[in-house]
């Protein structure tokens, strides 16, 4: 062997490293796809929970107010909780139809396009009550007071309305066909655009000449009170 041959350096070949992009990149696609399966089951999970919560509450918050309603007995002459249990029960959509709120206190409750069917409000304090676009068919409102409440578009067909204080309320373009009145107060009370009204239910009403109801054309004016 030469000398060139002894002083030349051994050198060695470069070892080849392969990267398989192709299986890492389906690897992290994997990853972020069972990631997000995760996720959404986890969100669905919590939504489902929170749904059955509300649920819950709701359906607890009804129970109460019906709880209220029923045990309460005898004419009432302040509010004990009876306004807030019966709005509780309209906003959770109970079924209100023949309810008995007689002789309750029920000023200035929130009850607007309510249904009431057959309902019984006898002898209740319903001033400033908003009952506006109301299903109010065959309500008894007997000896109710009805002061400045709100009963536009009210559906009060066959209603029974004998002797109730209709003071400033407001009626207009409600429905009175059939309903049996009589013997009210009708100082200042607006009947403008209502349907169904007749002489005869008017029969033994009044009204404060210096406040005089509004009654649609035909109808004559109630005798002083």
């Amino acid at each position: 062997m030469s000398d060139s041959d002894r002083a030349a350096p051994r050198t060695r070949d470069p070892i080849s490293v392969k990267w398989h992009h192709s299986t890492f990149e389906v690897a992290l696609v994997s990853v972020q796809g069972l990631t997000a399966a995760v996720t959404m089951i986890v969100a669905l999970v919590g939504a489902i929970y929170v749904q059955q919560e509300h649920e819950d509450r709701a359906q607890a918050r009804m129970t109460r107010a019906w709880t209220l309603i029923h045990s309460t007995q005898g004419e009432l002459f302040y509010n004990v909780g009876q306004v807030e249990a019966l709005q509780s029960l309209y906003e959770t959509g109970a079924n209100l139809h023949e309810i008995n709120m007689s002789s309750r206190f029920l000023q200035g409750v929130q009850l607007p396009g309510v249904d009431l069917q057959r309902a019984n409000f006898r002898h209740s304090k319903l001033m400033q009550a908003n009952l506006r676009g109301a299903l109010l068919e065959r309500v008894d409102f007997v000896k109710a007071n009805l002061t400045e409440a709100d009963l536009e578009e009210a559906d009060l067909r066959g209603a029974a309305l004998s002797a109730a204080d209709l003071a400033r309320a407001r009626f207009r373009n409600a429905d009175f066909e059939g309903a049996i009145m009589g013997s009210n107060n009708l100082t200042g009370a607006d009947f403008t655009g209502a349907r169904g009204l007749v002489p005869e239910q008017f029969a033994r009403s009044c009204a404060d000449p210096a406040e005089p109801p509004i009654l649609p054309a035909g109808l004559p004016p109630p005798p002083a009170c």
